[in-house]
């Protein structure tokens, strides 16, 4: 089970409470949260295990890094699922049309998409990008992406491109 959101209405203790009720139940084997922050999690982790955590990741939303979510699920060992990885319905453009890319994704016969989301592969062993496809060409793209191996050279112009630190 995948908590999209925390409820601002709601503590966040009982929302796991509840969560913790339902695996006990049988309800639920696994339970990941979505949209939360480190404290959050750290708070969920006292309540119950958690598998994963969805956030917001891409090349131009770095947030994921800069708050520590991304470190904490490391140090968890927990999954680490960026959604909108190639920027969503209104960012994909900036990855379309960014240079780095490009001249990367050329260098490889691939697509800027590819390459953001191996980049994204690259920085973490606890990634999954989750990228949505409204068309088999992009499912197919994706899945590409998970073979595409970056050099060194291409690693040193993303993070100068992108800096997760």
């Amino acid at each position: 089970y995948q908590l999209h959101a925390p409820d601002e209405e709601v503590p966040f203790s009982d929302t796991m409470g509840v969560l913790k009720d339902l695996q006990a139940e049988g309800k639920v084997l696994h339970v990941g949260l979505s949209n939360v922050s480190v404290a959050e999690l750290e708070e969920a982790l006292t309540v119950m295990p958690i598998v994963s955590v969805q956030n917001r990741c891409n090349p131009f939303d770095l947030c994921a890094w800069d708050d520590g979510i991304i470190a904490a699920c490391e140090r968890h060992g927990l999954g680490f699922l960026p959604y909108s990885p190639v920027g969503g319905s209104y960012g994909k453009g900036d990855v379309a049309s960014d240079i780095t890319l490009n001249e990367i994704g050329a260098a490889h016969d691939a697509s800027p998409f590819e390459v953001a989301l191996a980049w994204l592969l690259a920085q973490s062993p606890t990634m999954l990008p989750i990228p949505g496809a409204s068309r088999i060409s992009s499912a197919v793209s994706s899945a590409r992406a998970s073979e595409l191996l970056l050099t060194a050279e291409d690693q040193g112009r993303l993070q100068q491109a992108f800096p997760t630190s």
